[in-house]
C-alpha cells in the first residue's frame, strides 16, 4: 500500500469534525432538552412553579449554553488555534505505507512531523468527504477524500479496516 493526500484546514471541515465525534453528546443533550420541557410542562399543569420549575429552567440553560459551546464556538477556537500554529495556508500532507501513517506540516505559522502505526491509532471515522484519524483519544487529522494524490479513498479504506477492525467506524451515507 502506498497512499499519498494533502489538504488544507478549513472552518468547514472543523465543523465536520465536530459534528461527526460529537453526535452521541448532541443526541444526549437533545434527550435531556426534551426531558426538561416535559417536566416543565408538567409543572405548570399541576400549578407548581417553585423550585421545580427553576430546576427546569436551569437545565433547559445549560443544556443551550453546553450544545452552543460545543458545536458553534468550539469549533471556530480550533479552528483559530491551528490557524495560529501553522497558518491559514498550511498544507497537511498524509502518508500511508505497509502500517504505518505519517502527517506532515510545513509552514511559516509552525511545523510537525508525525507517524504512527496504524494498528494503534486510537480510532478513524469515514464519512461521505473525510476521514477522521484519531492518533490519540483528543488529538485528531482531517483529511479529506478530494485530496488524494497517490492512490484512492477506497483502496485507504480497504486497508484501515482491515488493520484496526472494530477501530475503524464508517459514518458513510452513500457508497461512493
Amino acid at each position: 500500500m502506498n497512499i499519498k493526500a494533502e489538504n488544507n484546514v478549513t472552518q468547514a471541515d472543523i465543523n465536520a469534525l465536530i459534528k461527526c465525534s460529537g453526535s452521541k453528546t448532541r443526541t444526549i443533550l437533545i434527550v435531556l432538552s426534551v426531558t426538561f420541557v416535559i417536566f416543565l410542562i408538567f409543572c405548570m399543569i399541576v400549578g407548581s412553579t417553585g423550585r421545580n420549575f427553576s430546576y427546569c429552567i436551569a437545565g433547559l440553560l445549560w443544556c443551550g449554553l453546553v450544545y452552543s459551546y460545543m458545536f458553534l464556538i468550539n469549533p471556530r477556537l480550533v479552528y483559530r488555534s491551528f490557524c495560529r500554529r501553522y497558518g491559514k495556508e498550511a498544507i497537511v500532507k498524509y502518508s500511508f505505507r505497509k502500517d504505518k501513517m505519517s502527517v506532515k506540516v510545513e509552514n511559516s505559522g509552525g511545523t510537525l512531523d508525525r507517524s504512527k502505526q496504524i494498528e494503534d491509532m486510537f480510532r478513524v471515522y469515514e464519512t461521505d468527504e473525510h476521514y477522521f484519524l484519531y492518533i490519540k483519544r483528543n488529538e485528531s487529522y482531517i483529511l479529506r477524500k478530494s485530496g488524494f494524490t497517490e492512490g484512492t479513498p477506497k483502496e485507504l479504506s480497504e486497508e484501515l479496516l482491515k488493520k484496526m477492525g472494530n477501530k475503524y467506524i464508517r459514518k458513510v451515507k452513500s457508497d461512493a
